[in-house]
């Protein structure tokens, strides 16, 4: 078994276990199930959810991983004096962080999905966007985690970057468009709303299910921007950087860094 395999099946087993982890895909079931209580079709079961999915897959996401990166300093210094390279283990570690949330949240979502036999195009988009999101915060926690050595300036940072995210990015475009609203600011401001991965996975959920007026200021600006011929291929383009380039800052910081 080679030492990306190893440390990837240790690490993985290592965060299942984790009590948050449990808790959760707990509180994952619960809010689908008490969705399907009050809700009295998918549509709405779906609104609801998403409401709950962005802010709270992206807050645990960030916290969970820079938390679990800090408490296990000295582990991964451990395993920097045994014969494991530093590019294998930064890419087991961060493939078994991602693996073990984006499976919580699954399960979480998933198993009111086939209890209710509600497995459709809808509930995959759910899915899709709930671990890109997922993807992208544990990317950034782990970046924190590396650059930061002092534990509670990097666990408020992470924080303080997940509220600017979902609450700070909205209001900022919002006050631009105020104060310069006598100008051409659609497509910029469009732009500039496609920066922030919170507001890419709402839109592309909420446009899925055709509720335009949840989007948001940032999600309104990014509808504008899809409905132009070349929309969706700025999109993608968008997540492609928001995966691969904290991706690829964390893996080179940590290759070089001085333990």
């Amino acid at each position: 078994m080679s030492n990306l395999t190893t440390v990837l099946k240790y690490e993985f087993y290592n965060v299942l276990r984790s009590k948050w982890i449990i808790f959760y895909t707990l509180f994952l079931a619960a809010c689908t199930f008490g969705f399907y209580e009050v809700a009295d079709s998918f549509e709405k079961i779906a609104l609801s959810l998403i409401n709950v999915l962005v802010p709270i897959v992206s807050l645990v996401s960030i916290l969970f991983t820079a938390t679990y990166w800090y408490s296990s300093e000295r582990f991964t210094e451990m395993l920097l004096t045994q014969p494991v390279p530093r590019q294998k283990l930064i890419l087991a570690r961060l493939i078994a962080i991602i693996g073990a949330l984006s499976c919580s949240l699954l399960v979480g979502i998933y198993i009111p999905f086939l209890v209710h036999g509600d497995i459709s195009w809808g509930s995959g988009v759910i899915g899709l966007a709930s671990i890109f999101l997922t993807i992208v915060f544990s990317v950034l926690g782990v970046l924190i985690g590396v650059y930061i050595s002092d534990r509670m300036l990097g666990i408020g940072l992470g924080l303080g970057l997940w509220f600017y995210m979902v609450v700070i990015h909205d209001a900022l475009l919002l006050i631009m468009l105020l104060i310069f609203k006598d100008y051409p600011l659609d497509v910029p401001s469009a732009i500039l709303g496609a920066i922030n991965p919170v507001g890419l996975s709402r839109v592309v959920l909420l446009m899925f299910f055709d509720a335009p007026l949840l989007l948001g200021h940032t999600g309104a600006l990014i509808r504008s921007l899809v409905e132009t011929g070349a929309g969706y291929y700025y999109l993608t383009c968008f997540a492609i950087v928001w995966l691969l380039c904290p991706t690829f800052f964390a893996y080179r910081k940590f290759i070089y860094r001085d333990f």
